[in-house]
């Protein structure tokens, strides 16, 4: 085997091994140490976490999805739902700790901010 084409299959196998590590780590979620995951908050009775986020608040996916959903809620959909002060405040308790937990979160900042709306809405 000549060099050349040592060195291609050597190149071609580093190359390989760095785009399988490049994808590992674009997959890892990076947590900061110290700071738990706290325990799902309740939801309306009949409700399960899935619908409570879809149906009820319609939060949507991202940040900015849920940032635009603050523009249009209101506080009669939120009594509608069931949702009472105390769950948004839990729910809204749960993404600020998710937001300083895991800061690559893609949508604990929107809904952080759409659950402390859900809560200073009037009566």
């Amino acid at each position: 085997m000549s060099k050349f084409k040592r060195v291609h299959s050597l190149r071609m196998r580093v190359m390989k091994i760095a785009k399988k590590l490049k994808a590992k780590l674009k997959r890892k979620k990076w947590t900061r140490p110290g700071i738990l995951r706290l325990p799902v908050p309740p939801v309306p009775k009949g409700m399960t976490v899935s619908d409570f986020g879809k149906k009820a608040l319609k939060w949507g996916k991202g940040d900015a999805a849920a940032e635009a959903r603050i523009k249009t809620l209101t506080r009669q959909e939120v009594s509608d739902a069931g949702v009472t002060r105390d769950m948004a405040q839990g729910w809204r308790n749960l993404y600020y700790n998710e937001k300083m937990r895991n800061p690559s979160n893609p949508s604990a900042s929107g809904r952080f901010k759409l659950m402390q709306h859900a809560m200073d809405l009037p009566k």
